[in-house]
């Protein structure tokens, strides 16, 4: 599928530290850039976008768009209910989709009334050093007591995603927390990383991130 988008200027690179203490070479598009990207409205396929960032590396140039509805819920009070993040590559001209998350609410074990995406524990950074930026998209829902419900950390490896699904619960029988059935296969720094992260995680945001 080709997106035909003009490309954007090439602006001064910023860094984020990741986990790992490793330049996050990721670029944040400023409003501006985004404006002249996708108009006033800042939206991408009808869905108003959140973030969006810039990266190179060895397989291109690559924007990936973090989009969340901003569905009003009443006067003065917005929540999301769904998101979507897109990764575009550039191609002739254009933009080529490479890969694509998008989630919703749902009402299991409790009713959530908003989704949002997790961006300061999300990265683009080559964790295993090939050459390619391995991204980690991370977000997470509450529930109407306010209470974080679910929480995703999506990794995507050579264009493979790979999710760690949790619920959070303060019983044990309605919390989860379950690994993508080939995460093992990813390499050991990958993998130490996301360990990583979710001990960040359970620290900062007292979250429990355990099965049962």
């Amino acid at each position: 599928m080709i997106i035909r988008i003009p490309v954007f200027f090439i602006f001064p690179l910023f860094y984020f530290s990741s986990i790992a203490q490793q330049p996050d070479p990721a670029r944040l598009l400023s409003r501006t850039e985004m404006s002249a990207k996708f108009g006033d409205s800042l939206q991408f396929e009808g869905m108003p976008v959140f973030r969006a960032y810039q990266y190179q590396d060895k397989g291109g140039v690559y924007e990936v768009l973090l989009c969340e509805d901003n569905a009003t819920i009443k006067e003065n009070d917005t929540a999301n209910t769904k998101l979507k993040a897109v990764c575009l590559i550039s191609d002739h001209g254009g933009f080529m989709e490479k890969w694509k998350i998008s989630d919703w609410l749902v009402h299991e074990p409790k009713t959530e009334k908003h989704i949002w995406f997790w961006s300061k524990y999300s990265s683009f950074t080559d964790l295993d050093g090939d050459g390619y930026i391995d991204p980690v998209i991370v977000y997470g829902s509450n529930t109407e007591d306010d209470e974080v419900q679910r929480v995703k950390i999506i990794t995507i490896h050579k264009n493979k995603k790979y999710p760690v699904r949790a619920v959070e619960c303060v019983l044990d029988y309605c919390r989860h927390l379950s690994f993508d059935p080939n995460f093992k296969t990813l390499p050991a720094s990958i993998r130490q990383y996301i360990d990583k992260l979710m001990a960040k995680l359970r620290k900062e945001q007292d979250l429990i991130l355990h099965e049962g």
